[in-house]
């Protein structure tokens, strides 16, 4: 079953056609492809699905390339995305690894305050490093779905964690002293 997204896309009902047969025939042999070079199956669908959304952006001038040459076409989209989504997850992966883990990973330090200390000082932050503190450390929410859910990048997640948790520390600190 093709999603009806890709349909919506389309104007006439010979492009739907043409569509449903491009999709049939190649989706598996996309789907591998991009998990070859992904190495997730997850981001493999997802490579595999952005693909047939430009294809179904493009299909006027797509679907009037002689076979060999839209085939080409296909399987270079197709590519081009797995190759984007690597490099991007392997940015993330290094920039996390670049990320000072006393500034992300020190819960430890917050214990040492009382409940009431703590909620004075996550009042005091901005609104967008509060949402950080609520979601990744009081609710314990995956980088994945915070990004998701806010559609901003897991890097820019970490950076506020750790900039809401650095806030955190120098207010805690201020009022210790």
């Amino acid at each position: 079953m093709i999603p009806m997204i890709y349909l919506s896309l389309l104007e006439t009902e010979e492009d739907k056609i043409k569509f449903e047969q491009i999709y049939k025939e190649y989706k598996q042999k996309l789907y591998h492809a991009a998990l070859a070079i992904v190495r997730d199956p997850e981001d493999a669908e997802d490579v595999v699905e952005d693909t047939f959304l430009t294809i179904a952006d493009h299909f006027t001038e797509i679907s009037q390339k002689e076979r060999q040459k839209m085939r080409s076409y296909i399987v270079i989209i197709n590519r081009n995305k797995a190759i984007d989504r690597y490099n991007a997850k392997k940015k993330i992966m290094d920039m996390t690894d670049s990320i000072e883990t006393e500034d992300l990973a020190d819960p430890e330090y917050l214990d040492r305050f009382k409940y009431d200390e703590l909620y004075s000082a996550i009042k005091k932050l901005p609104q967008k490093y509060k949402d950080m503190i609520y979601l990744y450390d009081l609710m314990g929410m995956p980088v994945k779905s915070i990004s998701e859910s806010l559609d901003i990048s897991a890097d820019t997640v970490y950076k506020r964690v750790s900039r809401a948790r650095s806030m955190l520390k120098r207010i805690l600190t201020k009022e210790e002293e």
